[in-house]
């Protein structure tokens, strides 16, 4: 593919909202008022790389070609925390960011990096940043998930409409999409093993049905589960990790 032409408008970040609403459309997310620094500063970015890729994302599906991400050097200064760009990290079917933040070549990560430090710093300088080892509630998961793979498909987001049990099932889809790494386990390929937890019931005279279930132990298959390929796992640790610390919504789903 021919290398995109680099202009003056695409230095600024306005410049490139303005090319994305001409050439692409409206941007899936814009920055609003009312965003934390960095929020807005991750919005601002898969602008730009958008922009930089030519009205492309990177598929990490495609192992064809390499996908590549900018590392960002913190330093101590006498004026305080200083960034700059610091060389750049690659991977054919893996990135350490989601994949709106990763550039089909590598001197563009360079570039777009050394040109929007400022946004970098907003965006990976921020204190109570919820993160896959930190993230404890559906919301956090949410949050993880607009950030790395952009927001939910509407017919998988819960509504006020839902019952608990339709709710349930939609909430735990999207954890575990997102403790999956952003992909759902798929029955027909055979050469890795799928995990779910399983549960035990137990009578509790505090919960509206009588019964509560707990985390009792996971189970697997190649090829079959008892449950949706969504509420599956690729790892063994993670299945027990997420029933555990989600059993309140297992609860609703769970029982009627």
């Amino acid at each position: 593919m021919e290398k995109l032409k680099i202009t003056d408008e695409m230095k600024t970040r306005e410049g490139c909202l303005a090319i994305h609403r001409r050439q692409y459309g409206e941007p899936v997310e814009l920055p609003q008022d009312h965003d934390a620094p960095d929020i807005a500063a991750r919005k601002w970015l898969q602008i730009i790389i958008f922009v930089w890729n030519g009205g492309r994302i990177v598929d990490f599906s495609d192992k064809s070609y390499i996908k590549y991400w900018p590392w960002i050097k913190f330093e101590r200064s006498p004026s305080g925390l200083r960034v700059s760009y610091g060389g750049y990290g690659f991977g054919f079917a893996y990135s350490l960011v989601g994949a709106r933040l990763c550039f089909f070549d590598s001197d563009h990560a360079k570039m777009v990096a050394e040109l929007f430090i400022e946004l970098y710093k907003d965006y990976m300088l921020v204190k109570n940043k919820i993160t896959l080892e930190t993230a404890k509630t559906y919301e956090d998961y949410l949050e993880i998930h607009r950030e790395l793979y952009g927001e939910p498909k509407p017919k998988h987001m819960p509504t006020e409409h839902d019952s608990p049990k339709v709710a349930a099932g939609k909430k735990l889809e999207i954890i575990i999409f997102v403790k999956n790494g952003g992909k759902t386990v798929d029955f027909s390929d055979t050469s890795y093993l799928k995990y779910w937890p399983y549960f035990e019931y137990k009578k509790d005279s505090s919960a509206p049905s009588g019964l509560r279930v707990s985390y009792y132990d996971f189970d697997s298959g190649y090829a079959f589960s008892y449950v949706g390929a969504r509420l599956c796992f690729f790892d063994s640790d993670h299945a027990e990790q997420i029933a555990k610390q989600q059993i309140d919504l297992y609860n609703d789903l769970m029982i009627d």
